[in-house]
């Protein structure tokens, strides 16, 4: 049975276009976007291993129960889109449960989920770690260190961002390649070698868990209009077993100019 600590949002949420949606739906599949692409420029500055943000991959949601006008603005096609609403514990497990690391955050071991990652002149098969949900920490400066007498704590990675963005409330997924989980030890540590070549791709696609996903709940956006309900309808009714559509609380309460 996986178990999440008490501290995690019991759900996370995630405004999108309906587009996306329907992609998730389909494919039962997130996509992670690697952590160099993010929208905010001045994060994922690592001081001592700068090299390492073309390894890891980051899927961003938030823990804000309350409908939020920014991020239905800046992420759901400007209030016309979705909010997608999941338990921490979407994604697909492998074989091995989930563990706290640090007490602040877990891994999940996706084992028998494999990708094969291309890299430049080889092509390395592994297994993607997710870590999290791990809340963002807003600060004015957002480099970090992240390798302490040779262990990563790779927990810091892609979770500090410019306090402007406080407004979102992050909380984030991070994917860590198994290379860089050393068995005997027990925690992440430093492989040179891996880290030589960077990641050509710029986006991993990670399976759902297809119980979370049946009972997936979709908020409308406020500036919907009939046809993208309609939409949002057949699409739940398609892909899932017990998704269920409502009404943004913010409907005809708001509009973006």
């Amino acid at each position: 049975m996986n178990m999440l600590p008490s501290s995690f949002p019991d759900f996370l949420y995630h405004y999108t276009s309906i587009e996306t949606l329907a992609l998730i739906l389909k494919n039962k599949k997130v996509r992670f976007t690697r952590s160099d692409r993010v929208n905010d420029l001045e994060e994922v500055i690592i001081q001592d291993l700068p090299e390492i943000k073309r390894t890891v991959f980051i899927s961003c949601w938030t823990g804000i129960e309350k409908e939020s006008i920014p991020l239905w603005a800046l992420y759901a096609s400007r209030t016309r889109g979705v909010r997608i609403k999941l338990p921490p514990s979407m994604f697909k497990n492998g074989t091995e449960p989930y563990r706290l690391i640090d007490t602040s955050c877990n891994i999940i071991n996706l084992q028998s989920l494999e990708n094969i990652i291309e890299r430049k002149d080889h092509v390395f098969q592994w297994i993607p770690y997710i870590i999290g949900p791990v809340p963002v920490d807003y600060k004015d400066d957002t480099s970090v260190s992240i390798l302490e007498d040779n262990e990563l704590k790779v927990h810091r990675i892609g979770t500090v961002k410019l306090k402007h963005w406080t407004f979102e409330e992050e909380q984030r997924f991070i994917i860590i390649p198994d290379a860089l989980w050393n068995q005997l030890t027990k925690k992440f540590e430093l492989n040179k070698e891996f880290l030589k070549y960077p990641i050509a791709i710029e986006y991993i696609d990670i399976p759902l868990d297809e119980s979370k996903l049946d009972n997936i709940e979709i908020t409308i956006g406020p500036g919907s209009k009939e046809p993208e309900k309609t939409i949002v309808d057949s699409l739940l009714r398609q892909y899932t077993k017990n998704g269920i559509a409502k009404d943004s609380e913010l409907k005809d309460r708001i509009k973006l100019r």
